[in-house]
């Protein structure tokens, strides 16, 4: 009987435990992508606070594009204006060795975006808005049963990339910035190649890579 009773204590002390109370949740997290044309990723760092739940700081990665065409000297590049529709040369074909070659620098940016604070987590996992130094920041946040954050009043919105409901802030156990980086480097190469081999018009060339950040 007496075993019974432990092990009733234990599941309800189990369940207690998972409900937030008396769970700390510090971590760094980080922000599944919203969209594969976006050269963005955040990352939340939250750390728990003695006396008001939790302070949190969200970051930036990015990398600031700055196209250019190798072969400058000898392609042909059409440029658009209110009358290249009557610009017969606009619509005939550049031959390949007169394809501009365009190539890509990609300097890394990784700033500080939002700092804010959030609650403990109630007993439905819940955490909420507490205060903020910045206009834009979650008005819940959730943890899921794998331990991630999930933004599920769609708040963390600034008109740009964090507008997706449920948004998932994975749980980082060895958090690397050059991680981030370098799922990062994957996507923007896949869009700027999208964007600059057009058949007829432009080829891609290449990726330059640069970090001129100071690592945080």
């Amino acid at each position: 009987m007496i075993k019974k009773i432990m092990a009733l204590i234990m599941a309800c002390f189990a369940v207690f435990a998972f409900a937030g109370c008396g769970k700390d949740i510090s971590g760094t997290y980080v922000g599944e992508s919203i969209a594969q044309d976006e050269p963005v990723t955040y990352v939340m760092k939250v750390t728990k606070d003695k006396s008001k739940g939790y302070d949190v700081k969200l970051y930036q990665a990015s990398y600031k594009l700055k196209p250019y065409v190798v072969n400058k000297d000898t392609a042909i590049i059409r440029s658009f204006n209110a009358f290249s529709m009557w610009n017969e040369d606009m619509y005939k074909e550049i031959p390949d060795d007169k394809l501009p070659q365009v190539a890509v620098k990609a300097d890394f940016q990784y700033d500080e975006y939002l700092s804010f604070i959030m609650s403990d987590l109630n007993d439905k996992n819940v955490m909420t808005e507490v205060g903020a130094k910045g206009i834009d920041k979650p008005k819940a946040l959730k943890l899921d049963k794998d331990g991630n954050l999930i933004d599920i009043h769609s708040a963390m919105s600034s008109g740009d990339y964090l507008t997706a409901k449920d948004r998932k802030f994975v749980k980082a156990k060895d958090f690397k910035l050059d991680t981030v980086k370098e799922e990062l480097q994957k996507r923007i190469e896949a869009i700027c190649k999208a964007k600059y081999d057009k058949p007829h018009n432009s080829k891609f060339a290449k990726m330059e890579f640069e970090d001129n950040t100071t690592k945080k």
